[in-house]
C-alpha cells in the first residue's frame, strides 16, 4: 500500500470515526431502564417501546464495536504489513479497504469463506 493510499484510508477511517462520534453523541441511550406511564400507555405501546430501545441498544453496542475497531486500525497504518491480508498475505485492494476498514481479508479470500 502507498503512502498516498495510506492517506486515503487515514482520511476514511477519520470521517467514519467522526460519523460514529456523532451518532454516539446524539442518542440518549445510556442503558438506563425504559419508564412509561402504564396509565396513559396500553399495553402494545409499552412492548413497541421496549422493543425499539432494545434495538438502540444494540446498534449502539455496534457501532461503539466498530469505532474501537477503527481506532485500533487507524494505530495501524503506518505497519509495514498493514493493508496485506491476514490469510494469504497477498494485498487487500484498495477499493476494499476504502469501503470496508476493517477488512483483514484480500477479496479472494473473503470469496472463499462464503
Amino acid at each position: 500500500m502507498t503512502d498516498a493510499d495510506k492517506q486515503a484510508f487515514r482520511d476514511a477511517v477519520q470521517q467514519r470515526l467522526e460519523d460514529l462520534a456523532v451518532l454516539l453523541g446524539s442518542e440518549s441511550n445510556d442503558g438506563s431502564a425504559i419508564e412509561l406511564d402504564q396509565t396513559r400507555v396500553g399495553r402494545l405501546a409499552r412492548m413497541e417501546a421496549m422493543q425499539h430501545h432494545a434495538i438502540a441498544q444494540v446498534q449502539h453496542e455496534r457501532a461503539k464495536a466498530q469505532r474501537l475497531a477503527l481506532e485500533r486500525l487507524l494505530s495501524r497504518v503506518n505497519d509495514d504489513d498493514f493493508g496485506e491480508c491476514y490469510y494469504c498475505g497477498e494485498d487487500i485492494g484498495v477499493g476494499r479497504m476504502l469501503v470496508r476498514p476493517e477488512s483483514m481479508k484480500c477479496i479472494t479470500c473473503a470469496e472463499a469463506d462464503e
